[in-house]
């Protein structure tokens, strides 16, 4: 992979290695507040995406890891936006497994609330 995110990454191939992991993006698993299992899937997902991950020190880990995050927090981002225009899902860069995008991103949703209840 390029320094750059952008050059040549497969946006299909990263919602499914996402979506393979459900700790990074399902609020119902167990595993979504264990950090150390969430830490170790963005892991496994840089070291497919990301060419040399291993080699850099842990600082270069770590800013390669907030990248890859940052995209899926994009991504999920234009999903939520282009379902309240009710833009059609073929203009998408999105699975045709539409029905992983919709969970994720309204379980990503729902998180808020949940956060403000624990609170109260």
């Amino acid at each position: 992979m390029a320094e750059n995110l952008e050059e040549s990454f497969d946006i299909e191939l990263f919602i499914g290695e996402i979506k393979n992991h459900p700790e990074i993006w399902n609020i119902s698993a167990e595993t979504y507040h264990d950090r150390q299992k969430k830490r170790g899937a963005w892991i496994k997902i840089c070291r497919i995406f990301y060419e040399g991950f291993d080699e850099k020190d842990e600082k270069e880990r770590n800013e390669i890891c907030t990248k890859f995050i940052q995209k899926w927090k994009n991504i999920k981002d234009h999903y939520i936006k282009s379902e309240k225009k009710n833009v059609n899902r073929d203009k998408l860069l999105i699975l045709e497994d539409g029905t992983f995008m919709h969970n994720s991103c309204h379980s990503y949703k729902l998180l808020v609330p949940q956060q403000i209840l624990s609170l109260a």
